[in-house]
């Protein structure tokens, strides 16, 4: 406890605040900069991940618009023993046709190009069922 902060208080107000967003943060075909602060649970509610989500459109490609992603997030665990990290799914132009990526780790920190659909979440490394979406906090 710090000046009255609790672990499980501030975990109580993510939990909040994450269910409060209830964006899923998917796009397909907007035509501008957004993005912003996001957080993201696994679904037992163990692991947290926070931070910034931004992606621009670059052109289109195969009769769909392409984007750069942009992601910087930090993650800690609540509970239990299990080892968290980010992951995403996404199609991806490859130069002549865009192809389907699924359940693809990424790091805390990276970027994308040329792709859209995409969905990032915090899951348990290696187990698709504990996976929960990144939302606008």
């Amino acid at each position: 406890m710090l000046h009255g902060i609790t672990l499980k208080g501030v975990r109580n107000k993510m939990v909040i605040t994450a269910a409060a967003a209830g964006l899923l943060v998917s796009f397909t075909g907007s035509a501008h900069a957004d993005g912003g602060y996001h957080e993201a649970l696994t679904k037992d509610r163990c692991g947290w991940a926070g931070g910034s989500y931004q992606y621009w459109d670059t052109g289109t490609a195969g009769g769909h618009t392409k984007y750069v992603t942009v992601w910087d997030f930090d993650i800690a665990r609540f509970c239990g023993s299990k080892t968290d990290s980010l992951y995403t799914t996404f199609w991806k132009w490859n130069g002549s046709s865009w192809v389907w990526h699924n359940y693809t780790k990424i790091p805390a920190k990276g970027e994308g190009h040329d792709v859209r659909g995409v969905t990032i979440f915090l899951c348990h490394v290696g187990e698709p069922a504990s996976c929960g979406p990144i939302e606008r906090a």
